[in-house]
């Protein structure tokens, strides 16, 4: 859908189907019917090539094989997998430069022990049958599988829907405590057959992972206080998943380590070798039972004809065999995978190489080099051309040709060109390229997604919003929304299309209001906002990890997503402006800027929190610049390579900063 939502069709045989699928075409663009004709869709060669390159994580490109593979959040007899990436649950701190923090990937979880590898190749030696033997199933290592229904309701139990579907599973209550996800350590080394001290290890356990490791923290807390029983030899109640020593108690700094894992150089440069096991051409054949990765039968695409099966009693059965065993994803690849070209460090000192030759500096915006008392140096060459406009004007990223204007007498919200930019049409500066009329009226603030797709804009005299979406030149009105919890004019607002959400403040009210812009929907109030008349209410939407910022007077509150609250800051003037700069949050560059009314601007890093503080985040002061303005700071932008901060002031005037190589001296 545009709106980023994808739904999942079954149906009953290839005709039906094949009608289904044609009648959806039909209301498809016909350059994007010619691509998906043409099954470049279902490619992977392109997205290949970028990830060789280094132009997209290695969790997007696991997230793109599994979606071509036939993978979706949708069907939890096909979930997404993920492999395990480390082998160090044990340690204080976490070497992510030592090879042996790290899992083999070029072996499959049954193989990473030799004891047990060998068990398991003995029994593929004992299958094989004769060749006059045409009824004998065929020979596997493995009769169970590294992804199910029931392995994404084990990880997955503590939240729901999956808590539900869990009991309904287990016939109506939860499974033995002793079973279920406790600890990561013990489901590493049951996992991977690694120690024979952990209870009710099998052989059969061969688990991998499922993508929320790496970016949901909440999946491992129990917020929902379930009664998940004791374990039996120690009568401890299981509750939150047992993290690592190196995660310092904190769910979100286990996935924040966890994500930096699996982005390493040395992931980076193995990840091929397990994508051979799992969607490449170690996964059948004579590669599959060299590499100890022979599956049963039923678990590969194209196994049984279904269809082909007239017994409704006996296809049912083999039915319900595959989703007990598990599905082996489609086979993607038949050569070995190419190996990454760039690794993650290559690409973070060609950036900087670049950015040194070029004479902007090699820090990003975050590094400052900025004494007490000393102004900042300023951009001199300009390092590249940028856009500013006036108030009752928002520019309309990512290329900001064009821009949307407000407050005019006939109520309407207008598109208009920023100068003769190419792809703008010609238009020269201020041209009207379209108009729209919204049922809200008089627009008093709006607020445009960094990708261009979702605009949000309030009413200057009621509490009524209305959200458009489309290409720039091409807005549509979506819907209107109101809350009881605005009683007044909207006072800020913050939007993001990547997580379909919106932050809003009312100019007469004491709270902040969430919002679901899939469904159209209030989602929730977050934190008390500033009193009525207590200034401005800077908001600000991380579109990379989901967090949110707002300001109040001078406080600064970080939430996440879901709008819990992980920091609060004091600042020590009153913040007039936010922005969140663009990096993963994985990263140690991530940071919030602030800009004050007494013109300074300040920066503020997301760290982890000490064991057992309330968020497992803290927002620390990192460092101040002096741009010499000398009003209120209205606006703040950081470049999408950190390399740049824009920022304005209420008089109209726009400095270009750009931070001096680590360890210089500003110009």
């Amino acid at each position: 859908m545009t709106d980023g939502r994808n739904f999942l069709l079954t149906l009953e045989d290839r005709e039906t189907r094949e009608a289904v699928y044609s009648e959806l075409m039909g209301h498809v663009e016909e350059e994007e019917r010619s691509q998906v004709s043409a099954g470049k869709f279902r490619s992977p060669t392109g997205m290949t090539e970028r990830w060789q390159a280094g132009l997209i994580s290695n969790f997007e490109y696991l997230m793109h094989l599994n979606t071509l593979a036939g993978r979706s959040y949708n069907d939890l007899t096909q979930y997404p997998v993920f492999p395990w990436v480390l082998a160090d649950y044990h340690s204080d701190t976490l070497d992510l430069n030592n090879p042996d923090s790290y899992r083999d990937l070029s072996k499959p979880m049954g193989a990473l022990d030799p004891a047990r590898e060998e068990s398991f190749r003995e029994r593929y030696a004992s299958m094989i049958g004769g060749p006059d033997d045409p009824h004998a199933t065929p020979p596997f290592h493995y009769g169970t599988h590294y992804s199910s229904a029931a392995i994404v309701l084990h990880y997955l139990i503590r939240l729901q829907p999956f808590s539900g579907h869990s009991v309904q599973m287990q016939g109506g209550q939860f499974d033995h405590a002793n079973r279920l996800f406790n600890s990561l350590q013990q489901a590493w080394l049951a996992s991977s057959g690694l120690s024979a001290r952990v209870e009710h290890q099998t052989t059969q356990d061969i688990k991998e992972l499922i993508p929320e490791f790496f970016y949901l923290p909440a999946f491992l807390e129990n917020r929902n206080r379930y009664d998940l029983g004791r374990l039996a030899d120690t009568d401890i109640p299981v509750d939150n998943v047992v993290l690592p020593p190196w995660a310092r108690g904190s769910a979100r700094e286990f996935v924040r380590l966890h994500r930096r894992a699996l982005e390493s150089d040395h992931v980076s440069a193995n990840l091929h070798r397990w994508i051979d096991l799992i969607f490449g051409a170690s996964q059948r054949g004579r590669a599959a039972e060299a590499a100890c990765n022979v599956f049963f039968y039923l678990t590969y695409e194209g196994a049984v004809d279904l269809e082909a099966i007239e017994n409704a009693a006996q296809r049912t059965a083999l039915v319900q065999q595959i989703h007990e065993f598990g599905q082996t994803p489609a086979q993607l690849f038949t050569l070995p995978h190419p190996p990454r070209l760039v690794l993650p460090s290559q690409l973070e000192r060609d950036q900087s190489s670049s950015s040194s030759s070029g004479g902007s500096g090699g820090a990003a915006v975050g590094d400052l080099w900025c004494p007490p008392g000393v102004a900042a140096s300023r951009d001199r060459d300009g390092g590249g051309p940028f856009a500013a406009v006036n108030a009752g004007c928002v520019l309309i990223p990512p290329h900001c040709r064009e821009f949307l204007a407000f407050g005019f007498v006939d109520c309407s919200l207008r598109v208009c060109g920023v100068g003769a930019a190419e792809g703008s049409g010609g238009a020269s500066d201020g041209r009207v390229l379209q108009t729209l009329d919204l049922p809200a009226g008089a627009i008093g603030v709006a607020a445009v997604s960094s990708d261009g797709r979702a605009v949000l804009t309030a009413s200057a005299s009621t509490p009524l919003l209305d959200a458009s979406g489309g290409s720039s030149t091409a807005l549509v009105h979506v819907s209107s929304l109101s809350t009881r919890w605005h009683v007044g004019p909207v006072q800020a607002i913050a939007v993001s299309h990547a997580f379909s959400l919106a932050v809003t403040v009312c100019s007469t009210s004491r709270w902040a209001v969430l919002w679901d812009l899939a469904r159209g929907k209030f989602s929730r109030t977050l934190l008390a906002a500033p009193l009525p008349g207590s200034g401005p209410t800077p908001l600000a939407v991380d579109d990379v990890t989901g967090a949110l910022v707002v300001c109040a007077g001078r406080t600064i509150s970080y939430l996440d997503v879901n709008g819990e609250l992980l920091s609060v800051a004091c600042a020590a003037a009153a913040i007039t402006a936010v922005c969140v700069s663009p990096s993963p949050e994985w990263t140690d560059g991530n940071v919030v800027v602030t800009g004050h009314a007494d013109g300074s601007i300040h920066m503020w890093a997301a760290e982890a929190a000490p064991e057992g503080e309330a968020g497992g985040r803290r927002l620390q002061h990192r460092g101040a610049l002096n741009l010499e303005h000398h009003c209120a700071v209205a606006a703040l932008h950081v470049s999408a390579d950190l390399k740049r901060l824009l920022s304005g002031d209420v008089k109209g005037s726009v400095i270009s900063y750009m931070p001096p190589p680590v360890g210089g001296v500003p110009a």
